[in-house]
């Protein structure tokens, strides 16, 4: 979760009747976001304790790998597991939105990035995100569109974080 993206798609989800699960180790934003939003039908907060260093509490997580989601957004703790979430939703998900890809090769992003046939990777903020999809390009470049024809003005104040 994060200051930009989860109030993003929250909003997203509600306005067009979507279901939402954001799901972080960190409990603050957990409890910030529902503080702020509720738990409700449409956008669910789940906490998964990490432990581990890689993180395998994320595949224990009962947060229905099995099924097919139309965006997932990968930016979660520990950065070693979000390879092989990368290359795990890449069959299963019709769009990747992919966090921190400035740092490429610390998260080993390389060996997930290949599953994509179509990628756009937005560099207006200092953390630059990737927009991937292994099947759908036209969708791609609609989000790519957008992206690219914000203003600059509406990036200013998107770069807050939750206090430590």
């Amino acid at each position: 979760m994060g200051s930009t993206s989860t109030p993003l798609l929250h909003h997203l989800a509600i306005d067009q009747n979507r279901f939402l699960l954001s799901a972080d180790s960190d409990m603050r934003w957990v409890n910030h976001f529902s503080s702020r939003y509720g738990n409700n039908s449409l956008h669910v907060m789940k906490h998964v304790e990490v432990e581990s260093e890689m993180g395998v509490e994320w595949a224990r997580a009962d947060i229905s790998d099995a099924a097919t989601w139309s965006i997932v957004f990968i930016d979660h703790r520990p950065g070693p597991r979000r390879q092989f979430d990368l290359i795990g939703y890449s069959g299963r998900s019709t769009l990747v939105i992919l966090h921190d890809t400035e740092q490429t090769q610390m998260y080993n992003y390389g060996l997930g990035l290949p599953y994509y046939r179509h990628q756009y990777r937005f560099t207006r903020l200092k953390t630059y995100t990737d927009v991937l999809s292994a099947k759908d390009e036209g969708l791609v470049k609609k989000i790519q569109f957008l992206l690219d024809t914000i203003p600059n003005s509406f990036f200013d104040n998107a770069t807050s974080t939750l206090s430590t």
